[in-house]
């Protein structure tokens, strides 16, 4: 009976999976200040709020890649490993609900507040509309 190998580090799979969402994500924060810029005032603790969430991935990022170095360099090798594979052992169930948590708290909360802000500056351009 063999068991499948561990797989609780990253390999170059994982940290080119991640530097492609970075890049993404930073495509996305250009297009939504690009439009929001246009449209309303950005005032500076959006901008605070931005700047905290632009930077998350990128940290979490290097402290990946700092961690696990080795990872990092067979993303250059000839002998990279990118197999998608599951961690073994999986992660505490109480451990995957806590990030969970606070991915809600500190990307959803935040996000949903900027969808607030921007349904009130839309009605706020909506009635100047009107009265012009």
């Amino acid at each position: 009976m063999s068991s499948a190998p561990s797989s609780s580090k990253p390999n170059a799979f994982a940290i080119v999976t991640i530097a492609a969402l970075i890049v993404v994500h930073e495509l996305t924060v250009y297009a939504d200040l690009r439009y929001a810029s246009a449209t309303r005032v950005i005032t500076p603790i959006e901008q605070m709020v931005h700047s905290v969430l632009e930077m998350a991935p990128v940290m979490g990022f290097a402290i990946v890649c700092l961690a696990h170095p080795d990872a990092v360099f067979s993303v250059f090798s000839n002998a990279a490993d990118y197999a998608a594979r599951p961690r073994t052992p999986p992660l505490p169930t109480a451990t995957v609900a806590v990030v969970l948590v606070l991915c809600a708290l500190f990307g959803v909360v935040p996000y949903a507040m900027e969808l607030l802000v921007c349904m009130r500056a839309a009605r706020e351009q909506t009635r100047a509309g009107r009265l012009v």
